[in-house]
């Protein structure tokens, strides 16, 4: 270790093999320079960082999935129970509810008003 004098400063400044001594560690280039980067500049990257953060916090439109989902869950139950099953009363309730419910095959509760009985 060894001590030098910065500015009217005593640092102490410890030699790691060949590397040359200096009083800090960590020093970004741009700090010293923030307040010269250009009005456009600025602009661009205010627009970059608004893009990231509506990309991020904006969903996605699922309607159209529950919908997919839903149908996709009668044609399962009509597989299940066959002819039993109304699948296409099924499927136009869930585009009539916009898929806010979903038809479990496991629930009678949730598809009882599709099952029938064969005569």
């Amino acid at each position: 270790m060894r001590s030098v004098t910065k500015e009217g400063k005593k640092i102490s400044v410890l030699y790691i093999s060949k590397l040359k001594p200096t009083s800090h560690i960590l020093r970004f280039p741009f700090s010293e320079n923030i307040a010269t980067i250009s009005p456009s500049s600025k602009m661009i990257l205010m627009i970059i960082i608004l893009v990231a953060v509506l990309l991020i916090v904006v969903p996605e439109p699922n309607e159209s999935g529950k919908v997919s989902l839903c149908i996709h869950n009668c044609a399962q139950c009509k597989r299940t129970f066959g002819p039993f099953f109304e699948g296409q009363r099924c499927a136009e309730w869930c585009i009539r509810i916009q898929g806010a419910t979903l038809p479990d095959c496991s629930e009678l509760d949730s598809i009882a008003d599709f099952i029938t009985k064969l005569e």
